[in-house]
């Protein structure tokens, strides 16, 4: 394809289209999920347990080469 063709308005509208639907369908999932989460707080999703931080390692700790 050459530069005119690539720069042809129906080629860029279809390359626009084919970008942001994604992020379009993307972020209306998440926004519908807190919408769902608000009004039904048994349907959220459960937090994510934090684990307990790891103790520092140092050069000492670390496996031999």
């Amino acid at each position: 394809m050459t530069l005119a063709e690539l720069l042809d308005p129906a080629v860029l509208q279809a390359v626009g289209i084919a970008v942001a639907f994604p992020i379009v369908v993307v972020i209306g999932v998440a926004v519908l999920r807190r919408i769902v989460a608000r009004r039904n707080p048994e349907l959220a999703p459960a937090p994510a347990e934090v684990d307990p931080p790891a103790a520092a390692r140092t050069n000492h700790d670390a496996e031999p080469a």
